[in-house]
């Protein structure tokens, strides 16, 4: 698997993860998103990288119009997943 595809294996995972972290009553925690930075570093990835990635997930996730409890939720949680994503890195 070349570089590219690798990357972009790991951004749709990493966009189903945060998905699944930041839906109300989750019991994902946090593991999962080091195992993820793991993965990024090791791949050679860098926080700016990493930074895209979530972004584009993001959006996915918050949508323009939405309720401001629930996009602040979701921010919250989105923040706390990058934040243990980047600590490998």
């Amino acid at each position: 698997m070349s570089p590219k595809v690798a990357i972009e294996v790991w951004a749709k995972r990493y966009s189903r993860q945060l998905d699944l972290h930041v839906q109300p009553g989750s019991q994902t925690g946090l593991p999962r998103a080091w195992k993820l930075g793991c993965e990024a570093a090791a791949m050679g990835m860098e926080t700016l990288d990493v930074a895209r990635v979530h972004a584009q997930a993001l959006n996915l996730l918050v949508l323009p119009g939405g309720k401001d409890r629930a996009r602040h939720r979701i921010m919250n949680q989105a923040k706390h997943f990058f934040e243990e994503v980047l600590v490998p890195i």
